[in-house]
């Protein structure tokens, strides 16, 4: 996987865990 896509799924992640 590129660094890109894995910077924007940790991105992803927080925001989910924002919204629980």
């Amino acid at each position: 996987m590129e660094p890109e896509i894995l910077g924007e799924l940790l991105l992803v992640e927080q925001q989910l865990q924002e919204v629980q």
